[in-house]
């Protein structure tokens, strides 16, 4: 359109293309951020049940050990 061409769309309103142009930049940029957030939200919730796991698996080990001194105190006894 610049160059003396036509738009099946805009004809030959260049501002009107333009300004839409922007709009659809505009848009895309902010669709980008929302992406961006829920990408930060799933990584964030990803590494809280990350760090949950490994807070039960703490406690079953600690589970494990207690058991462990439990019988080595009765082997003890014995």
């Amino acid at each position: 359109m610049q160059n003396g061409g036509t738009s099946s769309i805009y004809g030959t309103n260049l501002a009107q293309a333009q300004e839409d142009l922007e709009d659809y930049m505009k848009q895309q940029m902010d669709d980008l951020a929302d992406v961006q957030d829920l990408v930060d939200d799933i990584k964030d919730n990803y590494l809280d049940a990350l760090d949950n796991a490994k807070d039960k698996m703490d406690d079953q080990i600690d589970q494990y050990e207690r058991v462990n001194d439990l019988i080595d105190h009765n082997v003890k006894l014995t």
